[in-house]
């Protein structure tokens, strides 16, 4: 609010996917074979998302941008 932006948007995303990282994770790694494993029960807003669904929601949001603040968590960028 103090610097007066029209619109503000905040993406909170669960545990992001990327493929072809460079260095290997292993929280990372074993956090999404867990996600994978249990993704029946898991809630929507808890999975586990591509850094591609992120882009792209964030893409969408660019170009057509809403007055306000908005926070859009996992289960509103899988939307996109």
């Amino acid at each position: 609010n103090a610097l007066h932006f029209i619109s503000t948007y905040h993406f909170r995303p669960s545990l992001l996917i990327a493929p072809n990282r460079p260095k290997f994770r292993f929280g990372e790694s074993l956090g999404a074979f867990f996600l994978k494993l249990f993704n029946l029960v898991i809630p929507r807003s808890h999975k586990a998302i591509k850094v591609e669904d992120v882009a792209q929601a964030m893409l969408q949001e660019g170009l057509n941008p809403k007055v306000g603040l908005h926070i859009l968590d996992s289960e509103n960028i899988q939307r996109y």
